[in-house]
């Protein structure tokens, strides 16, 4: 059986823009405009990317659009993808317009987007190649993050999620996060069949689930997929993935100097650093220490907060640097 490493993988992104989408995950209204936000966020993980030796596009509905603001921004070299949505994605839902990532796993799956492919969030930072075990044919490289829910929200929650949106029972109800996934259009085939005998349970089911979003479909099908002898790599080893948080969270995270030197890294809480850093002569160790120096002023403040907020009952976890 072929095989391929992530590393030669089309990389693309998605920012799907919709006129009412609610507020954006981890921004605030000072923020700015969000679109110039993601957009600038998009652009560093371009320019990662092709600092690493691969190739990144940013996959949109609203291409003219995007092009206009990047002109504006400065921002000439990201490549820009237009595709048209069609999906029926509840409207006022939590997360409503990452919820197309579902579609785009469809879309992979033709081969349309390239024979080796990956969807990443924009707010990532490719920091090296890849170094993951070759991913096989027919197989995706993803990110397992179960024992994080777990012990964020208790195994009973997460395999109750499961097993509701994929309408089955699993001994090992396993939670992949949304912002790595990488395969052939074979893999994406499976997965997309899978996300459609799921996309009904979980419409039903928002109301009830602890997560919603495009995680707790593909998780869902993705367990699925296994009882068919769906092969999955994780993403989650020294050369791979790590989500890292400067907000609080609800367990403990692992130390940053533990993931600091992981290919790829997903900063979900520090969009607005990731949009302020220069995009031009990307260095990862440059960038490291850089988010070092703002994430120990952040965290400082954080663990003020939290210190106020544990008095009043509501005290959760703070992650530390060193």
């Amino acid at each position: 059986m072929s095989s391929f490493q992530a590393s030669t993988a089309q990389l693309y992104g998605l920012l799907h823009v919709a006129d009412a989408v609610g507020a954006h995950a981890n921004l605030s209204a000072k923020s700015g405009d969000p679109i110039d936000i993601y957009l600038k966020c998009a652009a560093l993980c371009a320019a990662s990317v092709a600092t690493a030796g691969g190739s990144f596009a940013l996959i949109t509905n609203h291409a003219a659009r995007l092009a206009a603001r990047c002109k504006a921004l400065g921002l000439d070299h990201l490549q820009l993808r237009e595709y048209r949505f069609v999906w029926p994605v509840p409207e006022g839902v939590a997360f409503y317009s990452a919820h197309y990532k579902l579609e785009l796993i469809e879309a992979f799956a033709t081969g349309a987007f390239g024979v080796r492919v990956g969807l990443i969030d924009v707010d990532t930072v490719l920091q090296k190649a890849f170094d993951l075990p070759d991913i096989a044919e027919g197989a995706l490289a993803i990110y397992d993050i179960t024992d994080i829910e777990r012990a964020s929200y208790g195994t009973d929650r997460i395999r109750q999620d499961i097993e509701t949106v994929a309408g089955k029972s699993f001994p090992d109800a396993r939670w992949y996060g949304g912002e790595f996934i990488i395969g052939d259009p074979r893999a994406f085939a499976t997965l997309a069949r899978a996300v459609k005998s799921c996309w009904g349970n979980y419409t039903q089911a928002i109301g009830k689930l602890h997560h919603v979003g495009d995680e707790a479909v593909v998780s869902a099908a993705i367990n699925l997929a296994r009882l068919e002898g769906f092969a999955t790599v994780n993403a989650d080893r020294g050369g791979g993935v790590a989500r890292w948080w400067t907000a609080r969270t609800e367990a403990p995270v692992r130390r940053f100097r533990e993931i600091e030197n992981r290919s790829l890294l997903h900063l979900p809480s520090d969009k607005e650093f990731l949009a302020a850093y220069p995009c031009a002569g990307f260095d990862g160790a440059r960038f490291v220490s850089a988010y070092r120096s703002y994430a120990g002023r952040k965290l400082r403040l954080r663990r003020l907060a939290n210190f106020v907020a544990g008095l009043l009952g509501r005290g959760k976890y703070v992650a530390r640097l060193d």
